[in-house]
């Protein structure tokens, strides 16, 4: 965050996000210093890192409180994973029923 911020000091030389927050004459000068840009470096780092690990956790619980469907998944895994060496790619992952999305993501289920 130091070197973005010295790197930019002077004017926006980088487009990124904060740079281009640094030099946004809409924000009061006391939000453009490097401990308040820091801060906000933490929060989208969390932010970024929370929702989709808790549509992790979400979607782990449903499929373990499912037998059937824990087994179903296990199945599915491990018929296109017997016929090749190959790591499974998200594309052919995409594609496996269990996995693919109804229209509504987990996340947006979990919540009342």
């Amino acid at each position: 965050m130091q070197h973005v911020y010295a790197m930019n000091k002077d004017g926006v030389k980088e487009n990124g996000i904060f740079s281009q927050l640094m030099h946004n004459l809409k924000l009061p000068l006391k939000e453009r210093v490097l401990y308040r840009l820091a801060d906000d470096a933490k929060f989208l780092m969390v932010a970024g890192i929370d929702a989709p690990s808790q549509v992790l956790a979400i979607t782990m619980f449903h499929v373990l409180r499912s037998p059937l469907v824990c087994r179903e998944l296990r199945e599915e895994l491990q018929d296109k994973t017997a016929h090749s060496r190959d790591e499974l790619c998200l594309n052919t992952l995409e594609k496996l029923p269990y996995l693919v999305s109804n229209g509504a993501p987990p996340l947006h289920d979990s919540f009342p």
